[in-house]
């Protein structure tokens, strides 16, 4: 992670979603709460504009995405949490700075695009009527070659769509 998020002091935040059902999930870093949220929100706007509009990221993909690009440490027990973010409170939050957050180049790390876009698929391959659309779309290039191999039941279940 480049030293310009980078604060002095560590923090304990504890990350859920009011919609998503599920564990919360408790991190460590040392990213100021601010710049966190913001963090957390451009995530998601990337995710919503460039991968899944009809989809959100998940509290545990903001834990998985924090500790492969963001250097920080996932926590199984934890004593005292210094931050909470609740992911859809956040969101409503930062949405009054979304272009100032959306093309700030200070949250690009190398491999994330690659990363939600590995999000994306995962969820359209394991929801394929939910996002009919978008899985047609991913599953046939020009000469119809499959993008990602689709088991029969799930072709078929597509076919019966229509």
């Amino acid at each position: 992670m480049e030293n310009r998020l980078k604060s002095e002091k560590k923090y304990i935040y504890k990350i859920s979603h009011k919609f998503i059902k599920g564990d919360d999930v408790f991190v460590e870093g040392n990213i100021e709460p601010e710049t966190l949220g913001d963090l957390i929100f451009y995530l998601e706007l990337q995710f919503h504009n460039n991968y899944l509009e009809e989809a959100t990221l998940t509290h545990i993909d903001i834990e998985d995405i924090l500790v492969k690009f963001y250097d920080f440490k996932s926590l199984d027990s934890i004593n005292k949490v210094d931050v909470e973010i609740d992911m859809y409170t956040n969101y409503e939050k930062k949405v009054v700075k979304a272009d100032e957050i959306y093309y700030s180049d200070k949250f690009l790390v190398n491999g994330i695009e690659d990363y939600l876009r590995d999000i994306m698929i995962d969820i359209v391959y394991t929801n394929p009527v939910t996002f009919k659309e978008k899985f047609l779309e991913l599953i046939i290039e020009q000469n119809g070659v499959a993008y990602i191999s689709v088991p029969k039941r799930i072709m078929e279940e597509i076919k019966d769509e229509n």
